[in-house]
């Protein structure tokens, strides 16, 4: 018995001893749960996308709602730091009147707009959710929501609070007006010689290591990184449809021919939209008709016939002629909208008849009726008029109805997302085009499983067997289907490949990359599968290795070269224009002399302009330069954006001496008030340590 009862002993304190040891509640520090730092504030991974999923729901991919609330956090936890510094805080009082009204908080009005005045909240709604707050009675599954939207209240009014604070304490002094009034009223007329770099071949550039190392010196805080980035190498495996799966698509199409030339109209339009199709009231005309295949039948074949199956672009389709007539242009018509309240379906329908009754029975006019009742505050002391407009250009149930089925002086009612119509048409205007009224069968011709499996194969194969970026680039050498294609600079939390877009596979590539599993020089031994955004398919399989790693901070000499080539070229070619031109410039005959077809140019400046017109590029520091000079002067040789530039002043006017001082003061301070909330919070962000721990869980 006393060994039984040691052996449990025993068990259990192992049992106990293990739980302390593992988990999040380990007694020596579980799992790190934190996503990153803050300002001195960790965010745990939990709260993180608690967070997310109440604030966004299901918008866009989940990496890119996990991006823009760790962007969001980052605002929102330094702004509070600060705010908590200077003592600003939102009361009790104060948030009851910012979510229920009467001083509505901007996040409630977005949040829970009032559908007739998009500027004003829906007020029975927020009412009917303050009762159940009050009676706490609110539904478990919005009470989270409404708990974050609150926060969310306090949090943007504490922000503006700060920016009002930073924005009332700008001040704009006498001078500084003064000043600002010449160089943005000063104006130049000059002359130049603009050299572009493209005037020395590549190839006669011979790129050092000095050359490098000269660039990221004088470069040096505009490259550093605060973070390691990747880059990548990959190989596309395009997935095409075969000549088998095209005659698939085109047999299925063919199948449904003798269904498509039935004539019972009552079921054709189901039958038409059941099968992928397409039944429009809409009237087409040749020029809008296109390109399509069945253009010449649609105009001259037989009203209830059909074309096809045809082959238009990625698509096989089928066509039948519905009906084809003179059409019009354009119409003016006005109408009465009528809200539809989807608890009394009915009750728009019969104030419709009513209206309609009246105005026939002329016991009331439209105008009067469309002030009395319409909804469409846009046009509602105009007589609900629209104005002259053409196919496309309006509400589609309504578009369709005036331009090609309503009788001109005539009351229709038409239903659509906003409401209920009665509309009336009060113009026409006709060229005598004719127009057509299709239905479409179409089918994409979009690749089999099974050739979606051979390429993944071949795609895997080929990884297989090059496991080396080397190898791999080796292998398709000659290849003119296929190219290595190499990203840009990717962090650490990217999830977007310029080509390959935004998504799972993009993300899986990074998450490879800064893996400790990848080596420079090496490839993935996964393969990333892409899908058509549109048709659902795998339309792509890609073999990637990794080509290099920058590491945080200012770039080594070998890092930059892959990525910096270009700017490195520029400069130096810039320096060697440079050289070759003469060393004081006294005239432009020199300047000319050094290369051929040089040509001297003018042109007109303005201090706060610094595009050169005539090339349409910017140059600050040509136009800065040009603005020291007095009338009659060159500049020495300028290494600009888009060339060498040699400038002469021809005719300097300087701005006349401004004439209400206090009015330019407070235009001055006005416009740089505007730009707080834009200027403020990236300099707030700067000077914080922010610590992103992201990719350690997505």
């Amino acid at each position: 018995m006393w060994l039984v009862i040691i052996l449990l002993g025993i068990g259990m304190a192992s049992f106990i001893l293990m739980d302390m040891m593992s988990g999040n509640n380990s007694m020596f520090g579980g799992p790190d749960q934190s996503v990153g730092t803050i300002d001195g504030k960790e965010i745990s991974v939990q709260d993180f996308q608690r967070k997310t999923d109440l604030r966004f729901g299901k918008q866009g991919t989940h990496y890119a709602r996990q991006a823009q609330m760790w962007s969001t956090l980052v605002s929102e936890t330094i702004i509070d730091n600060q705010a908590e510094k200077l003592g600003l805080n939102v009361t009790d009082e104060e948030l009851e009147s910012l979510v229920y009204g009467p001083n509505y908080s901007p996040i409630i009005i977005r949040d829970f707009p009032n559908q007739q005045f998009r500027q004003l909240p829906d007020t029975e709604q927020l009412n009917q959710i303050k009762e159940l707050e009050r009676t706490e009675k609110l539904n478990p599954e919005f009470a989270p929501f409404w708990e974050e939207e609150k926060v969310r209240v306090v949090k943007d009014q504490v922000q503006r609070r700060v920016f009002d604070l930073v924005s009332k304490s700008i001040y704009t002094p006498t001078w500084l007006a003064e000043m600002s009034h010449g160089e943005s009223n000063g104006t130049a007329q000059y002359a130049y010689v603009h050299i572009p770099y493209d005037v020395i071949d590549n190839n006669e550039v011979n790129l050092t290591d000095d050359d490098y190392k000269a660039y990221i010196n004088e470069n040096a805080k505009s490259l550093e990184l605060d973070k390691p980035t990747y880059i990548l190498d990959y190989i596309e495996f395009d997935v095409y449809p075969t000549e088998k799966d095209s005659a698939k698509w085109e047999k299925e199409l063919t199948n449904l021919l003798p269904e498509m030339r039935k004539e019972d109209s009552n079921s054709y339009k189901l039958f038409v939209e059941s099968n992928q199709g397409i039944y429009d009231k809409a009237y087409y005309t040749k020029d809008q008709v296109g390109s399509d295949g069945a253009s010449d039948f649609l105009f001259n074949g037989e009203v209830g016939t059909t074309y096809g199956p045809y082959l238009e672009g990625s698509q096989y389709k089928v066509a039948r002629l519905l009906d084809r007539k003179v059409i019009r242009d354009s119409v003016n018509s006005r109408h009465i909208l009528l809200e539809i309240n989807p608890q009394d379906a009915l009750a728009a329908q019969t104030l419709a008849k009513s209206i309609v009754d009246s105005i026939e029975n002329k016991q009331a006019t439209f105008d009067e009726m469309v002030l009395r009742y319409s909804v469409d505050n846009s046009n509602k002391n105009n007589g609900g008029e629209f104005g002259m407009y053409g196919p496309g250009k309006w509400v589609k149930e309504v578009s369709d109805l005036t331009l090609y089925e309503a009788e001109k002086g005539k009351l229709y009612t038409v239903e659509s997302q906003f409401g209920l119509h009665i509309v009336e048409v009060t113009e026409t205007k006709s060229s005598g085009k004719q127009g057509v009224q299709v239905a479409y069968l179409q089918r994409d011709i979009i690749p089999s499983k099974e050739t979606q499996k051979s390429m993944l194969s071949k795609a895997t194969l080929f990884a297989k067997k090059h496991r080396t970026l080397e190898a791999m680039k080796t292998a398709i050498e000659g290849d003119t289907s296929m190219t290595v294609n190499t990203t840009s600079p990717l962090d650490e939390n990217a999830f977007f490949i310029t080509g390959l877009g935004a998504g799972e596979s993009s993300r899986q590539m990074v998450k490879w990359a800064i893996s400790d599993e990848a080596k420079v020089g090496g490839v993935s031994p996964e393969i990333y599968r892409f899908s058509d955004e549109v048709l659902f398919y795998e339309n792509k399989y890609v073999v990637a290795g990794l080509n290099s790693v920058v590491k945080a901070g200012v770039p080594t000499v070998d890092a930059f070269k892959k990525q910096g080539n270009a700017l490195v070229m520029t400069k130096k070619k810039g320096d060697m224009i440079l050289e070759k031109l003469p060393k004081d410039i006294n005239g432009f005959t020199g300047v000319v002399a050094a290369y051929d077809e040089l040509e001297v140019d003018t042109a007109f400046a303005s201090f706060n302009n610094p595009v050169i017109a005539q090339l349409n590029t910017q140059e600050p520091k040509v136009i800065g330069n040009l603005f020291s000079l007095e009338n009659g002067k060159y500049s020495k040789p300028i290494a600009g954006n888009g060339g060498v530039y040699v400038v002469q002043m021809i005719n300097k006017t300087d701005a006349t001496a401004p004439t209400n001082i206090p009015s330019l003061r407070s235009s001055l301070s006005r416009s740089q008030r505007q730009q707080v909330q834009g200027r403020l919070m990236p300099a707030l962000v700067e000077g914080a340590k922010v610590e992103d721990g992201r990719s350690k869980f997505f």
